[in-house]
């Protein structure tokens, strides 16, 4: 009912987040609801974190949905991570851990009942066993403990543990990889920083990236938006591609890379006028050097209101900016110009045209 409403206002747009159990329902319901809307349709978020058999297996069957939607007469598009994200968490927080499988009541518990929880062996081995389960299914990669990098620890004893990984601290006290997390988290009063995801260098996973940049059920993008400031990365997508994707990787012409990170969204969310160098078109220009253009390390800036942090990252390589015809940033240095506008809706978009259309 909401869809067909939408169908009813020029320049909208959908989004859908099917949740972390993609599956067959999910599949038929973004191919409903995009069909009645007459809009297209793109859901957040696949990403690929490792190559292998059962990964392409996992993402071909969730790109299955544009196919799916396609024969029914709607149009679903695959938001897509163009890297490995780096994300910060934690047992306090429990975002991320809640999604899987048996965690969920874990965290509605108070802090104090948590660990109590957590010093249960029991208990601790029955979370670590659902965490490993065929239910997690993509999740489960969250539960390679080992591999984890403990980002930030609040206790003396595990200081000089930091930046190292989960597995290196189990080693030292002679533990298991998870008993050893819980036993750093419980000493934190479950406040311990931690990194999963953490990116990989192999070419393969990059050559798999880059196919699925260049699928047109697909468009780069996942730069949540702003919304978990304090704990993902995926902010510096763009700059991600041109660094790893075309210059360090090649999995991806310069060309290419441009045109799927301007003229392709653009396109899929209509906005009139902007995604092409194009005379009489708003002047949106980024101008970088495409041997050095690139991402800095990753770090806290507590710069937000009542002096909150967020996960920052300095760009390089990318020397001018220049907004509806105005330059915002030169040589690097932001100017204090203020040229940009919010885009509506209707006004500022078309609607874009659907698959076969």
């Amino acid at each position: 009912s909401l869809a067909k409403v939408v169908s009813e206002f020029e320049g909208t747009t959908l989004e859908f987040l099917p949740g972390v159990e993609f599956n067959d329902d999910n599949i038929k319901l973004m191919a409903d609801i995009s069909r009645a809307a007459q809009r297209k349709l793109n859901w957040n978020a696949l990403a690929v974190m490792v190559d292998t058999p059962q990964e392409m297996e996992r993402v071909e069957f969730q790109l299955s949905a544009s196919d799916y939607a396609r024969k029914h007469g709607g149009d679903v598009i695959a938001l897509t991570v163009p890297q490995a994200m780096t994300i910060r968490i934690n047992f306090l927080a429990g975002f991320v851990f809640d999604a899987l499988p048996g965690w969920g009541d874990f965290f509605r518990l108070s802090v104090e009942e948590r660990i109590e929880k957590l010093k249960d062996p029991e208990y601790r081995a029955y979370l670590n066993e659902r965490a490993n389960s065929e239910e997690a299914g993509g999740m489960a990669m969250l539960a390679n403990w080992e591999t984890m990098v403990i980002d930030e620890t609040f206790t003396d004893k595990y200081k000089p543990f930091e930046h190292k990984t989960v597995g290196e601290l189990a080693k030292s006290l002679g533990l298991e990889p998870f008993d050893a997390l819980v036993e750093m988290s419980i000493a934190d009063g479950l406040k311990t920083s931690l990194m999963p995801f953490q990116e990989t260098g192999e070419q393969s996973i990059w050559e798999f990236r880059g196919r699925l940049w260049q699928d047109d059920r697909t468009v780069i993008g996942a730069s949540d938006a702003g919304a978990h400031l304090d704990m993902i990365d995926t902010f510096a997508f763009s700059t991600k591609v041109l660094q790893k994707g075309v210059r360090e990787f090649g999995v991806i012409s310069l060309e290419q890379a441009i045109h799927q990170i301007t003229q392709k969204p653009a396109e899929l969310l209509g906005i009139k006028d902007r995604g092409l160098l194009k005379e009489g078109w708003y002047a949106d220009v980024v101008i970088f050097d495409a041997d050095s253009v690139g991402v800095g390390e990753t770090y806290m800036k507590f710069d937000l209101p009542t002096g909150a942090g967020r996960v920052y990252a300095d760009a390089f390589g990318i020397d001018h900016v220049i907004v509806n015809g105005e330059t915002i940033i030169s040589n690097n240095e932001y100017t204090g110009a203020t040229p940009g506008t919010t885009l509506r809706s209707g006004t500022d978009s078309y609607t874009a045209k659907m698959f076969g259309s």
